[in-house]
């Protein structure tokens, strides 16, 4: 019976994307990075000061509004997290990192993009080319991709506006 304890609160906490566990991390200081595809490496969107929130759409049953953007063709997972997006559920991500992997997807990435989801002013969204296969360069490739992709855009946009804002405040 214990175990049904803790079973029931994890399904608990998957009934919302930004539950209990998000929001402690965010008020902790971490970044949120969202991502939607089991190809981007989750391990490593866990490092230092971020932690990884997977875009799903629970309780999402009409894509009426998203079905405007996207053709009724595309699959019903991307229009329920862009309908999901639209609706504000994922206004509290740093970033949105997704890969080269699935077109409709991308289109959802696009969309999200362009109609701005997100107030946040350092806001970014990134496009991996992670491998498929298991070869001699698919770690080389992942760890690459990761510091061009992702490491590097949120250095220029999270750790340089930090230090400038810095800057200004002991210039004052």
């Amino acid at each position: 019976m214990k175990d049904l304890k803790y079973q029931f609160y994890f399904e608990n906490l998957l009934e919302d994307i930004k539950n209990e566990l998000v929001t402690k991390a965010m008020d902790d200081g971490r970044l949120p990075l969202g991502f939607s595809c089991y190809f981007i490496p989750e391990v490593l969107l866990n490092l230092d000061n971020c932690f990884s929130v997977r875009l799903r759409a629970p309780g999402t049953a009409d894509t009426g509004i998203a079905t405007y953007y996207m053709s009724e063709k595309t699959c019903m997972f991307s229009r329920s997290i862009l309908e999901r997006a639209i609706e504000g559920g994922y206004n509290f991500l740093a970033a949105l990192i997704g890969t080269e992997t699935c077109s409709m997807m991308n289109r959802f990435y696009e969309h999200f993009e362009l109609l701005k989801m997100t107030e946040k002013p350092n806001y970014f969204v990134t496009h991996t080319d992670m491998p498929y296969k298991v070869t001699d360069y698919t770690l080389e490739s992942y760890v690459k991709q990761m510091r061009l992709r992702v490491l590097g855009v949120m250095q220029e946009k999270y750790i340089t506006v930090s230090v400038y804002k810095k800057d200004i405040e002991e210039a004052r």
